[in-house]
């Protein structure tokens, strides 16, 4: 068996060095593609100024104008700026100072005595070029160059992460085919059936539907299961139906709506064509219905809960109630959603025409293909979440 195992071992040297190689050359792409990172970082240097480096190539041979500012709470204002007929904000003109970056890879803003006590999004601008970076509450980063690098690239820590225990599961593998075990007896495969829940941070897709809350008055809640949303014309996002798949956002709503008082319904919500709204895209908060989207999504790295804004209340279907202190209340609400047709219980009945043995219902004119597992040759769906092999003791 020695010799096996050092032949195995002699396989796994050309895929660690394929590994370096390919790690090498993601750096080497870092390094010399412009605009491959975030084109904006924000640190705090060490004797508490924040430093905020624009990364957009000064045009040679001519005046460049640049521009800084920061949004909070839905409003943006002006720090620095030297483009003609526009000022900065009077109480930003003794803090700030623009230098140009070496190399007229950008400009440098230096902000003093300036704390950061909600999320904020600083932007730039260069020469009517924009780019901007989100700074979370306490999350402001030191000005150290591989700080700042990764979290200009957080991806790339992530995508070494993976590398590296892929190659330790790889050696894993190796050892227990040497000793003659396997460390499981999985030989099927394991699938996550989306559904109609996202997790947290998961964008919605396009053209699908999915669980999300919404928060009203008792007063309203019978008028809204019967004849549906009355859009809000205004707030975050702008005009729209506001809901949010977290369920602590929607509690949190109406405002000032004592808690007796308030019902949180569970809605069945199919977007239409989605808009993330985040950094990159700051400027369609609240036209982004106008730029071709039905539903503007808010992540969570944004707000403290994600939330969202859909068009057309006909999106938007009452399927329960999620929360109503009030059980009389909630009794007579259930049964005004069941004489509706939209309750949960009536969608979560089995449907005919259904695989056999995953469960799930197949497209109209399709059949999901069965096979045999490779290791206990037991018929499987690939649509199965997961198939773990028998015991063969």
């Amino acid at each position: 068996m020695e010799p096996h195992r050092q032949s195995l071992r002699s396989k796994g040297k050309p895929i660690s060095m394929a590994n370096s190689l390919f790690i090498s050359s993601i750096f080497l792409v870092v390094l010399v593609t412009p605009g491959f990172c975030q084109e904006t970082t924000v640190c705090k240097e060490e004797d508490g100024d924040i430093r905020i480096d624009c990364l957009i190539k000064i045009k040679p041979n001519q005046v460049n104008s640049y521009d800084f500012s920061i949004a909070k709470g839905g409003k943006e204002v002006i720090m620095n700026t030297n483009v003609s007929g526009t000022t900065a904000d009077q109480s930003f003109k003794e803090k700030t100072t623009v230098t140009p970056l070496d190399s007229a890879s950008g400009y440098r803003l230096r902000l003093k005595n300036y704390p950061i006590n909600e999320n904020a999004t600083f932007i730039c601008k260069i020469s009517n070029i924009a780019a901007n970076a989100v700074v979370e509450k306490g999350k402001m980063v030191t000005c150290s160059a591989v700080s700042v690098f990764l979290h200009g690239c957080p991806w790339l820590l992530s995508l070494l992460v993976v590398l590296h225990v892929t190659q330790s599961w790889r050696w894993n593998i190796f050892a227990c085919y040497t000793r003659g075990t396997m460390p499981v007896t999985f030989s099927g495969w394991e699938a996550v059936c989306e559904g109609r829940r996202l997790k947290a941070g998961q964008a919605p897709k396009r053209g699908r539907g999915y669980t999300m809350y919404h928060g009203t008055h008792k007063n309203n809640a019978k008028a809204i299961i019967q004849s549906g949303f009355k859009p809000s014309a205004g707030g975050t996002l702008g005009p729209g139906v506001y809901c949010s798949r977290d369920l602590n956002k929607a509690m949190s709503y109406p405002p000032s709506c004592a808690s007796n008082d308030r019902v949180v319904f569970r809605l069945l919500v199919r977007v239409g064509k989605v808009k993330k709204i985040d950094g990159p895209s700051m400027n369609l908060m609240t036209s982004w219905h106008q730029n071709g989207y039905d539903t503007a999504w808010l992540p969570s790295g944004m707000v403290s809960h994600e939330e969202d804004c859909v068009w057309d209340p006909k999106r938007l279907t009452v399927v329960a109630i999620e929360h109503c202190l009030d059980a009389t209340a909630k009794n007579d609400l259930e049964k005004v959603i069941k004489q509706q047709g939209n309750g949960a219980a009536g969608s979560a009945a089995p449907q005919q025409g259904s695989c056999k043995t995953c469960g799930q219902r197949p497209r109209p004119r399709t059949a999901h293909a069965l096979q045999k597992c490779w290791g206990c040759a037991t018929q499987i769906c690939p649509f199965m979440e997961k198939h773990v092999c028998p015991s063969k003791s």
